[in-house]
């Protein structure tokens, strides 16, 4: 199963666990129920904006922000998250946070040979 429908059904859980149903929350989130629709079956990645106003909205704290934030990132390594809005992010959990922002982060071709050896201690480090 491709990552971005992965985090579509977990948008639905999400909401159908907090017993959200699709037009109310679509309504909260300022969006039409098809838009909502488009995330739950994987067929769009939503803006970081929207992403927060979703954590807001399905009432996410702590460690839940974390792995909301890290299941969008691995459907979308191009997925804009400005650091300077990371302090949503708990002290303890943030290496696991910062991690995936590497992993998934496109470095210039010219980082080559490091980026790679970079990359493989962040893999050793998740294991």
């Amino acid at each position: 199963m491709k990552p971005v429908t992965e985090f579509g059904k977990y948008c639905r859980k999400l909401r159908t666990d907090k017993d959200i149903n699709m037009t109310d929350f679509a309504e909260k989130a300022g969006k039409n129920p098809s838009y909502i629709s488009m995330i739950e079956r994987g067929r769009i990645v939503p803006p970081y904006q929207f992403l927060m106003a979703c954590m807001e909205i399905y009432g996410l704290q702590g460690a839940e922000r974390v792995e909301f934030l890290v299941k969008a990132l691995a459907c979308s390594p191009k997925l804009a998250i400005p650091l300077n809005n990371v302090t949503i992010i708990p002290q303890e959990r943030y290496w696991q946070f910062l991690a995936c922002l590497l992993l998934n982060y496109e470095p210039p071709s010219s980082a080559g040979r490091e980026w790679a050896g970079i990359r493989s201690c962040l893999r050793d480090l998740q294991k």
